[in-house]
Formats: C-alpha cells, sequence, structure tokens
C-alpha cells in the first residue's frame, strides 16, 4: 500500500469538523490507530452505492481551562447521514453544534423543525433553505450539469438573511487539499483510478478525511467502486 501525510496543521484544540464512514450492516471488518485510507474490493450486493454505508459529519470542540471539570471542555455533535454530501452537512453541522453546545436541544428542536421545511431534493435543482436564523444556498448537481451547464435559478422569493452560499454541496477544497501533492499527483491519481491500497495519515481528523474525500473524487466524474474510510479511530 501507498501513504500519503496529509499533516497541515497540528493538534485538536479548539473547533474541528470532520467526517467519517461506516457500514450499516454487521461486519467483521476491524479497524485500529488514526487515519484514513482507500482501497479494497468493491461490494456487489447492493445496487445502491451508497446503500450499505452511513456517514457522519462531526463537529468537535476542545477547550482548555481551569473552570472545567479534567481542565478540559470537550463535546461533538454527530449528524449521520445517508450521502456523502460532505460541504452541505459539514455546513450544517458548523452552523447547529455552537447553538447546541450554548443553548442544549433546543437547538436541535429548531433545527429539526426547520429541516421538515426543506423540499426534498432534486437532481439539477437549486435551493435556498432556513438553518437556525441563516439561509444555505445551493444547487444539488445532476448528469445534465457536466455537458450542459445551466444557470442556477433559486426561488424568486428572497429569504433574508443574505444566504450562505455553497458552491458546491459535495467537494470542499478539493484543490487546496491536494496542493502538496501536486508533484506526484498523476502517480496518485492512477493508483486510485486502479484501486490500490492508499494509507493517510495526518495531525487532526479534518486532514485526513478532507484528504480522502479529495483522492475518491480525483478520478470524476468515475465513481470511485471500492472501500474507503475518510477517518480511522
Amino acid at each position: 500500500s501507498s501513504g500519503i501525510n496529509a499533516e497541515y496543521g497540528s493538534g485538536c484544540s479548539g473547533d474541528t469538523s470532520y467526517h467519517f464512514r461506516i457500514r450499516h450492516e454487521c461486519s467483521n471488518t476491524g479497524t485500529s490507530g488514526g487515519g484514513g485510507g482507500v482501497g479494497g474490493r468493491p461490494r456487489r450486493k447492493s445496487r445502491d452505492h451508497f446503500s450499505q454505508h452511513y456517514y457522519g459529519y462531526v463537529f468537535f470542540r476542545q477547550l482548555k481551562g481551569e473552570q472545567f471539570k479534567r481542565g478540559y471542555f470537550q463535546k461533538s455533535l454527530v449528524l449521520i447521514a445517508r450521502r456523502p454530501l460532505v460541504n452541505l452537512y459539514s455546513k450544517i453541522v458548523q452552523i447547529l453544534a455552537p447553538q447546541f453546545f450554548d443553548s442544549g436541544r433546543v437547538a436541535v428542536e429548531v433545527a429539526m423543525h426547520n429541516f421538515g421545511s426543506w423540499e426534498e431534493f432534486v437532481p439539477g435543482k437549486s435551493y435556498q433553505v432556513p438553518l437556525l436564523g441563516q439561509v444555505l444556498s445551493f444547487h444539488v448537481p445532476s448528469v445534465k450539469d457536466k455537458t450542459q451547464p445551466t444557470k442556477q435559478e433559486f426561488p424568486k422569493h428572497a429569504l433574508a438573511p443574505k444566504p450562505v452560499i455553497l458552491r458546491s454541496i459535495i467537494e470542499s477544497g478539493l484543490f487546496s487539499t491536494l496542493e502538496p501533492l501536486l508533484p506526484h499527483l498523476g502517480l496518485v491519481w492512477e493508483l486510485v483510478l486502479l484501486n490500490e491500497p492508499i494509507v493517510v495519515f495526518g495531525a487532526s481528523p479534518t486532514d485526513t478525511s478532507a484528504t480522502v474525500h479529495a483522492l475518491i473524487n480525483l478520478i470524476a466524474p468515475l465513481r470511485y467502486a471500492g472501500d474507503y474510510r475518510p477517518y480511522l479511530t
């Protein structure tokens, strides 16, 4: 297997956002250590590439202070979803988690009420949706977007305040994440395309999960059919 160092920062002090991927069925696959990785034989039991996995989106806060028990405040909020809409769901937990830490369950209840007002996502359609006093503006991609670029039209009724615009609901900083790998990007692309095992390790869950996500999207529009783990612990 090949190894990639995703050590761009250090430690997890303060706020940390990352994502992981787990099977939702019983499995004897065991993992240990920290980091992430891609590679493994594709599973062919299901026609739906996403149906056998859950995707977890985490916002973790760690603060040091003498007023806290054991000297630290440590708390996480995890959103579990069926689809790898990494940029969208990561933004949701980044908005929800700080309010949850401050206000408790009431913030989650308000967010659930907001989610209930969202329309079902339709590929090729643009949305503006409310979330805890903010508005998220995004476009759900479709196959036609690749061959027939269309203007993204949002609902005519304007929602206040000014929307938080997500350029993509899936990718987030793909090129900036892979920038340190530019001298070897051709080799990395080949390894991902051929489903060769790759181990990604770094100083934080943010770095490793972002790198693994960037790697599997490196061969787009081909869909990566192997197994992968954005973060292992």
